[in-house]
């Protein structure tokens, strides 16, 4: 059982919300994309905490009026739940308006006992991860459904220290951001270097080249096959189902580096 303060209280996420806008996941099929469509929001475009909107899909109209109950309020707060689930953001003012696919959930908090920031913070905290996770089913495409969501349990502190803490982690993640601007801009240089001196070698070091299955390369650099340089291998890994989680042998997965 969660430990929280006296005065706060563990609520269902469902108590939270305005009731008139209930808990909704969005489009099923938003269609490939039309000019001057609604903004449809997919789980690709929810990543560290907002919404990266350079490649949104826009879909018709009359689809968009088809689902207008999920369609979007700056302020509201969304949750992936199908496929990568956890995910959160706040919806900007520029996006009001705009729709989701089935696999996001729209969260529309109740503004005059809760503090939207604070209900997104409170669902990106390991305690609200972990439940989204331990109802997170399926086989080939995994998720969370609806009802679930509604039935997260939320430690609410009063309104104003719900202010005071969003606040604070509202600077946080400012500064975050301003960091994630400069490691941005140092992968896309790290890029233009890789792609510089691992095709034309060290500056002013190679002045003949010639051309390859893998492309231009210096004369005396050599275009071999992957399999020859290594001792064995490659070879796949293993599947442990999240029922096997806990104590034992560490495994690498794929989310661990990206």
């Amino acid at each position: 059982m969660t430990k929280i303060p006296s005065d706060w209280t563990l609520s269902l996420l469902n108590d939270c919300i305005e009731p008139e806008r209930p808990i909704c996941y969005g489009i099923l099929k938003p269609g490939r994309g039309v000019p001057n469509g609604v903004p449809v929001i997919k789980v690709k475009n929810i990543k560290y905490g907002r919404i990266l909107d350079h490649d949104l899909l826009l879909t018709s109209h009359e689809i968009d009026h088809a689902y207008r109950r999920s369609r979007l309020v700056a302020g509201d707060v969304l949750l992936s739940i199908r496929g990568t689930t956890g995910r959160t953001a706040m919806v900007p003012t520029h996006l009001d308006g705009a729709n989701i696919t089935q696999d996001t959930a729209r969260i529309s908090i109740r503004r005059s006992d809760n503090d939207s920031r604070f209900i997104y913070f409170a669902l990106q905290s390991p305690n609200l991860q972990r439940q989204v996770s331990d109802n997170t089913k399926g086989q080939a495409v995994k998720g969370i459904n609806i009802r679930d969501v509604r039935r997260l349990e939320v430690p609410v502190p009063p309104l104003r220290e719900q202010r005071k803490i969003a606040a604070i982690l509202s600077s946080v993640d400012e500064a975050i951001e301003k960091t994630q601007v400069v490691i941005d801009r140092a992968q896309v240089v790290k890029k233009g270097l890789m792609q510089e001196l691992l095709t034309k070698g060290l500056p002013g070091r190679h002045k003949t080249f010639k051309q390859t299955e893998v492309g231009r390369i210096p004369e005396s650099w050599s275009a071999v096959e992957l399999g020859s340089l290594i001792v064995s291998g490659p070879t796949n890994g293993l599947y442990k189902p999240k029922s096997e989680y806990g104590s034992g042998v560490p495994i690498v997965r794929i989310d661990t580096f990206q």
